[in-house]
């Protein structure tokens, strides 16, 4: 009795890429390689600023190596996909003249959180304070309190709050900021805190400084600290003679005495 031939074994193919030929991929484990005219770069990332002259540097980089490390995407939605991580690789491309770049489509939810795009910058180039002063801006304009905000950043509590001094600073904190001569947080916060004592004195010193620095804010406070009376003591006049009862007389000398002691009653 013959036997019956077997049945060949079904192949399934993915077929999947052809609904997107502007994708390649390269095997198994390795990155698809996406035109970059079908990436956007995300609104809500919190790096804004790029040095130009160091974007070029960096395409200059890509020519010579390529782009070592892939562009991480979110999921395609109408054909684009918006970039996750990589924002400076995307651009240093462009600058590049290349066409397609090595990408990755994120897969894990924790990538997805806007955190984990602040953790990414900060462990390639860490975020300017401008743009680190923006994403807590936002998070708090979303119901965060600092503490939520200091620790989803890995930061302490007074990190955040010296970049809170950053949001809606006055005019000439952020023009010296802009400038460079001031590139610290924390001098931002503690020079917003004197203008707010002191006004116009505080602006006028900021904008005549050649650099600031903190021992120059130090110096800056103490210059507007009003004497104390240990330093400046008070000679107490007499007390007024009155018409009364003693004990009048002398409770009416002791508001009197108390009154020239007070600390607000002080020149």
């Amino acid at each position: 009795m013959s036997e019956k031939p077997q049945t060949p074994p079904v192949v399934y193919l993915d077929l999947e890429g052809l609904n997107h030929p502007d994708e390649l991929q390269g095997g198994a484990g390795k990155p698809l390689m996406i035109a970059l005219d079908k990436l956007v770069l995300d609104p809500n990332n919190p790096r804004t600023e790029f040095d130009e002259a160091e974007l070029k540097d960096f395409a200059e980089d890509i020519k010579h190596r390529g782009i070592l490390q892939p562009i991480v995407l979110r999921p395609a939605v109408n054909g684009k996909h918006i970039i996750l991580f990589g924002a400076r690789r995307y651009k240093g491309a462009i600058i590049a003249g290349l066409d397609k770049a090595p990408c990755t489509i994120a897969d894990d939810e924790r990538q997805l959180d806007e955190y984990a795009q602040v953790a990414e910058n900060e462990q390639r180039a860490p975020l300017k304070p401008l743009e680190l002063a923006r994403f807590i801006q936002k998070r708090l304009a979303l119901g965060e309190s600092k503490q939520t905000i200091a620790k989803g950043l890995g930061k302490s509590a007074s990190i955040v709050t010296y970049h809170c001094a950053m949001i809606d600073a006055p005019l000439f904190l952020m023009e010296a900021y802009q400038a460079h001569k001031l590139t610290s947080p924390r001098d931002l916060s503690d020079l917003r805190a004197l203008f707010e004592k002191h006004g116009a004195a505080v602006e006028q010193s900021v904008r005549d400084a050649p650099d600031i620095k903190r021992a120059w804010i130090r110096a800056l406070g103490q210059s507007f600290e009003t004497p104390t009376a240990e330093k400046d003591p008070v000679v107490m006049p007499p007390a007024p003679l009155t018409i009364g009862t003693e004990g009048q007389d002398a409770t009416r000398s002791e508001e009197h005495t108390s009154e020239l002691q007070s600390p607000c009653n002080l020149v």
